[in-house]
């Protein structure tokens, strides 16, 4: 005759089957974040979700916790993030944190794109723009511009060692709402003569979280 379980068996066997549970499910959370482990998954599940085929690395900057790659190819200007933080908003995992399509307006030569990020509790947050720069010779930098932006940003152009050129800003800010948005960009001259002016792509891009309330704006 078997003997009845005990209710402290009953009760081990509940935890357990609640341990296993969230395991389970942390497993899960884990596996959806797998394209951000790396900075080469992170690209790979990005150039998959756009269909652009391999793109190269362009360049890498840290910024504090977070690892941002620049990669590029002939139809797209990629840029993603590493973070442990996994702070991305609508940005789920596989898709970049923006980019710029080079085929929609190949004729004039430049691709620009941007996005900001702000964190409503500590009042802190970053923008960053980077774009390709095909011909123009005489264009030196660029100047970013915008209706809501104080004052004008400039970078120098640097080259890609393929002939194109690029220019990429991260620029971090502190105040009371998101950092404004900067919509055109505007190649100069050495002598500082404008050359042409291009649009940034999605301009309006951006995420604002507030974690103490468990809030993400887009």
């Amino acid at each position: 005759m078997k003997k009845l379980r005990t209710r402290r068996q009953i009760a081990l066997r509940r935890i357990l089957a609640a341990i296993l549970c969230l395991l389970a499910l942390v497993g899960l959370s884990l596996l959806s974040k797998l394209p951000y482990l790396s900075p080469s998954s992170a690209i790979a599940a990005a150039e998959r979700e756009l269909a652009c085929g391999p793109t190269e690395v362009l360049a890498q900057r840290q910024e504090g916790a977070a690892t941002f790659l620049l990669s590029w190819n002939d139809q797209v200007l990629l840029a993603n993030m590493v973070s442990p933080a996994f702070w991305r908003g609508n940005i789920l995992p596989g898709q970049p944190l923006y980019y710029a399509d080079r085929t929609r307006d190949a004729q004039q030569g430049i691709a620009a794109a941007g996005f900001r990020f702000y964190n409503q509790d500590t009042r802190q947050g970053w923008g960053q723009w980077a774009g390709l720069v095909t011909g123009w010779p005489e264009a030196v930098s660029v100047r970013l511009t915008g209706p809501e932006a104080p004052e004008p940003m400039e970078a120098a152009l640097q080259p890609t060692g393929k002939g194109e050129r690029y220019f990429w800003i991260h620029r971090p800010y502190t105040g009371e709402a998101l950092c404004p948005s900067y919509t055109q960009i505007t190649l100069i001259s050495e002598a500082g003569r404008p050359l042409t002016t291009a649009p940034i792509t999605n301009p309006e891009s951006f995420t604002a979280i507030s974690p103490s309330q468990g809030v993400a704006l887009f």
